[in-house]
């Protein structure tokens, strides 16, 4: 009997904020029946753990935090690795990682194993553009007797999503208004400003490329959040 290790994928959900990941988390990856489905899983593996999801979490450090923490990670979801031969395929999501993937496509520069900051690149095709985090997940993954990484990833019409992330962030401002929305929209464009902290993720483009890079073109899969809601049964068909 052939071992179905063959065709065992581990797929990480790229959440971006405002793409209906809650709802997948909720209401779809529960119902999912033939992979082992985990929304946004938490181990408390870092001093400083915060409320993300520890995937979200591990990607805002250094590359190398795979090294220290990695093989605890993939335990305390997993097993060990000899407990896999037999396993199901592994659909990880988590919405804390969306916006660290696209400033990681568009930056090139060193970071401190705890974090750290990084400068703006002008060289698109520098090393960084490679996401050596996924590199090293996909590592570590190969161990635990996975075959491949897959990423699904959601986006959404630039000009609906920024409209939509300011209701969110207006809901803590005093008496928001018509100005503060444009000075949101300068802010997101301004690279001296919030351009590569937050307007980042709208670069599709910068994404995708760089997902590709680091896992192949046939292991990236790009779904638009208006398909969600316009035809929901393509939608998750192609899931």
């Amino acid at each position: 009997m052939e071992s179905n290790t063959r065709n065992r994928d581990f797929t990480l959900h790229i959440g971006y904020p405002r793409t209906g990941t809650t709802f997948v988390q909720k209401d779809i990856l529960p119902n999912l029946d033939s992979v082992q489905a985990l929304a946004k899983p938490h181990r408390n593996l870092l001093e400083d753990d915060s409320s993300l999801g520890t995937f979200g979490r591990l990607f805002q450090c250094s590359p190398r935090i795979w090294e220290a923490y990695g093989e605890q990670l993939f335990s305390s979801l997993f097993g060990s690795p000899d407990e896999q031969e037999d396993a199901t395929g592994v659909l990880v999501s988590d919405e804390s990682v969306g916006i660290t993937l696209a400033r990681d496509c568009s930056y090139a520069g060193s970071v401190a194993l705890g974090g750290g900051s990084k400068t703006s690149s002008s060289g698109a095709e520098s090393a960084h553009v490679h996401l050596p985090h996924l590199c090293e997940l996909s590592l570590l993954a190969r161990q635990w007797q996975f075959t491949r990484v897959r990423s699904i990833v959601v986006v959404r019409r630039q000009d609906t999503w920024v409209p939509s992330a300011y209701v969110q962030e207006s809901n803590h401002r005093e008496n928001p208004c018509q100005m503060d929305f444009q000075e949101h929209v300068s802010a997101l464009l301004d690279p001296h400003r919030r351009l590569y902290e937050d307007g980042i993720v709208l670069d599709y483009h910068a994404v995708s490329r760089g997902l590709m890079d680091a896992l192949g073109e046939e292991n990236v899969l790009i779904l638009p959040y208006e398909m969600m809601k316009e035809d929901p049964s393509n939608f998750f068909g192609n899931w």
